[in-house]
């Protein structure tokens, strides 16, 4: 039960992630321009190292981990092209919901935290690694 609870919500961010990544690929014209000579072709992306605690991901992710691709080369390289230079600009999302102020303040607040929970991340990995990290003695 808790599987089939994990798929639907697995299915339901992918769906999400999707229209995300779509409304940033179609805000810029280079990555529209890049993939047009692709349409219908499908990219099925693979994540290796999923802890075996959690339920399986589905078969797509959307990460910037190592790389490898296969097929048709051409589209290959258009997809590695976005995965390498394509960016949301959250900041002009946000402005034309609640405007250029406190888009920017909002970002930057956002900003802040992200480098303080990386910050949190380090110091935790870094106080396990001097802890043992659980590996055998």
């Amino acid at each position: 039960m808790l599987n089939a609870f994990f798929a639907s919500l697995g299915a339901s961010a992918l769906e999400r992630v999707t229209l995300l990544l779509n409304h940033v690929i179609a805000s810029e014209s280079v990555a529209t321009d890049r993939l047009k000579p692709h349409a219908g072709r499908s990219v099925q992306l693979t994540l290796t190292g999923w802890p075996a605690l959690l339920p399986p991901p589905p078969p797509i992710a959307f990460e910037r981990p190592k790389v490898g691709i296969e097929g048709d080369s051409a589209f290959a390289a258009d997809v590695s092209w976005l995965i390498d230079n394509l960016r949301w600009d959250l900041q002009d999302d946000l402005a034309k919901v609640i405007g250029p102020g406190p888009a920017h303040e909002l970002s930057r607040f956002a900003g802040m935290v992200a480098g303080g929970l990386r910050e949190a991340v380090h110091v935790l990995q870094g106080l396990v690694r001097r802890n043992g990290g659980g590996s055998p003695r």
